[in-house]
């Protein structure tokens, strides 16, 4: 129990370190806790059907009340913005100097997350993650992404698309 809590003062501890805004990190750690709890509860409602979210570098992200799509949304947020499993080998951080290349783009976290990039490329394949991606990439007026509803892969052609039936951002064009 003692080493979870100090592990989650190291986790804020950097947070604060990496966001600088104190404002927009506890907003977007609210939400993010708010949302993570309120899963366990059968159903979320929403009027629109979209959740609208601030990230703690203050831009804002969609993300679809369906489940599967929060429950990516999650587990991809985790991923960026606080174990920062992508930022982990400093000399492939993307610095505002940098093409990025966002490869299974999802909604766009990870293009958001580093929109300060000179040129960003993202990638989704799958039809409703890619018009999130595109109205992410717009309600933040992002004109340093272009943004590909194609798959990646090691040659062209036509290839079929497993969607995951639990967590959509893990969506392959490999079968199990």
């Amino acid at each position: 129990m003692i080493k979870n809590t100090l592990r989650r003062f190291k986790t804020l501890h950097r947070l604060i370190i990496e966001y600088k805004n104190l404002g927009f990190l506890a907003t977007s750690l609210y939400e993010y806790l708010k949302l993570r709890s309120s899963l366990d509860k059968p159903r979320i409602e929403s009027r629109e059907g979209i959740f609208t979210f601030r990230l703690p570098n203050g831009l804002r992200v969609i993300v679809l009340t369906n489940t599967r799509y929060l429950r990516t949304y999650i587990v991809t947020y985790n991923e960026i913005f606080v174990m920062n499993i992508y930022d982990r080998l400093r000399d492939f951080v993307p610095t505002e100097h940098d093409v990025v290349l966002d490869l299974g783009a999802f909604i766009g976290l990870y293009t958001l997350k580093h929109y300060r990039a000179e040129l960003i490329f993202a990638f989704e394949p799958h039809p409703i993650s890619y018009t999130l991606l595109y109205s992410n990439i717009r309600l933040n007026e992002l004109e340093n992404v272009k943004y590909f509803n194609y798959a990646v892969w090691s040659q062209s052609g036509y290839l079929p698309f497993y969607e995951e039936e639990f967590l959509v951002g893990s969506s392959t064009l490999i079968p199990e």
